[in-house]
């Protein structure tokens, strides 16, 4: 690791996690955590108040476990108060990380002067709708503009504010927006997605998902301002008019995208205008 002397420690990691009835899909979560070449690892999983099998996995790993019935945001904050690490690390429940991920996010901090890693989503699930939404995440890799961290300096996290918990969506946005305003710099380091193992499988809980999500948006709106939220959230962004070939080469897919992208916004603008805070089934 540049910079690194010899017999100095690897700064710790500290992975925040946050679950809500997660149990289907924690132990690929944890088990990815565990299995990272970076070994100076500490994870925390903050839990909403889960009913199904999610403290019991939990204990099984050698994790710190805190309990609150809060919101995402709030949740990794609370994790981010107990963490010990010099770098902070966000990972949703539903996510399974690469193995170099963590020691390659370190190495790029200590070696390049930045505060914060970008991260990227991928999916795995073979079904047609989860396709279509890696499909789309294939533009978002080539483009940092549509990419967040969740890789952070913990120091530089709370200079920052920490996640703001008003927010439900719009949360990644927010927190890189103020990274970039406060002249923190954020570095990529490569092929190193997170893997979502819980993608939406049918149209209708797309459509309740996003019914959720616009349900919330105002409060997005209100800390941003129309233009700049516009900006963030328009359905056709402009890093899919500049890959041409990723719809080439994927044709089976570009008809499921259209429809994605449609039901994805109307039903947001649905649950903006009409919608309550209710959590989606």
């Amino acid at each position: 690791m540049a910079g690194k002397k010899t017999g100095e420690k690897q700064p710790t990691v500290s992975v925040i996690i946050g679950t809500f009835n997660s149990a289907p899909t924690l132990p690929a979560c944890l088990s990815s955590v565990f299995a990272q070449k970076y070994k100076n690892i500490e994870a925390i999983i903050v839990d909403k108040g889960s009913t199904d099998s999610t403290l019991e996995i939990a204990r099984s790993f050698p994790v710190r476990i805190i309990e609150g019935h809060v919101e995402r945001c709030t949740q990794w904050n609370a994790g981010a108060k107990i963490a010990r690490g010099k770098f902070i690390y966000f990972l949703g429940a539903d996510m399974e990380t690469h193995q170099d991920f963590i020691s390659e996010a370190v190495k790029k901090c200590l070696s390049s002067g930045a505060s914060a890693i970008y991260t990227v989503v991928s999916t795995k699930s073979n079904a047609y709708w989860a396709r279509v939404r890696g499909f789309e995440r294939k533009f978002y890799l080539l483009d940092e503009k549509w990419q967040a961290a969740r890789f952070i300096e913990k120091g530089v996290f709370w200079k920052i504010g920490g996640w703001n918990e008003k927010l439900v969506a719009g949360e990644d946005w927010d927190l890189q927006e103020k990274l970039n305003k406060g002249g923190f710099v954020t570095k990529s380091i490569g092929p190193y997605p997170d893997v979502h193992l819980d993608e939406p499988t049918s149209l209708p809980v797309i459509c309740r998902k996003y019914y959720y999500y616009g349900s919330t948006l105002r409060k997005y709106f209100s800390e941003h301002g129309t233009k700049e939220s516009v900006s963030k959230l328009q359905p056709m962004r402009g890093v899919f008019f500049l890959h041409p070939e990723l719809f080439a080469s994927n044709l089976s897919l570009v008809p499921g995208f259209f429809i994605y992208k449609a039901a994805q916004y109307s039903f947001s603008a649905m649950g903006y205008i009409l919608g309550r805070h209710a959590a989606p089934q």
